[in-house]
């Protein structure tokens, strides 16, 4: 059976403006990476929260996985496709 994935128009800006920042900083301007955390750091903490994490942890948790955004965003070949 297929799966068809439906995003709302809010959800389909969020991740243009994603891979564009992601691009940006692909470029060299590391300050996009700050429109990168602030639109997903509340998504990934609310995930880690949702996994039943101590809420002592979850910043913790949170902070490092933006971490290894910060280091990765060089490795992404398609940042349209990366954030749906």
């Amino acid at each position: 059976m297929d799966t068809v994935t439906s995003f709302s128009q809010e959800q389909i800006q969020l991740y243009n403006n994603l891979a564009q920042y992601t691009v940006i900083m692909q470029n060299g301007d590391k300050a996009a990476y700050d429109q990168i955390y602030n639109i997903m750091f509340p998504h990934v903490n609310a995930l880690i929260r949702a996994r039943g994490i101590d809420d002592h942890d979850v910043a913790d948790i949170a902070q490092e996985t933006m971490i290894s955004v910060y280091k990765g965003i060089d490795t992404i070949k398609d940042p349209q496709s990366t954030y749906k």
